[in-house]
């Protein structure tokens, strides 16, 4: 969208065949291809971070024991 709105403006001021013009518009093109390749790796990360999680609760919860709700003259509690 970014991209088409430059190449939209260039057109529009007739800079389409100067070389800032296409240096600019290259280099918007990489920004966007950064962005899009970061959000990836990012979506990725928060995927097994979850993952990693829910394996971890359910481990936890297998393998600990409930805390009682009297130790002695104590009332517990856990959260």
């Amino acid at each position: 969208m970014t991209i088409a709105a430059e190449v939209l403006i260039g057109m529009h001021d007739q800079l389409l065949e100067t070389l800032n013009f296409q240096a600019g518009l290259l280099g918007l093109a990489l920004v966007c291809l950064f962005l899009v390749l970061f959000a990836l790796v990012r979506d990725r990360q928060q995927r097994e971070l979850t993952q990693v999680r829910s394996v971890a609760t359910a481990v936890q919860t297998a393998l600990l024991r409930p805390v009682p709700e009297r130790l002695g003259p104590l009332h517990l509690a856990s959260a």
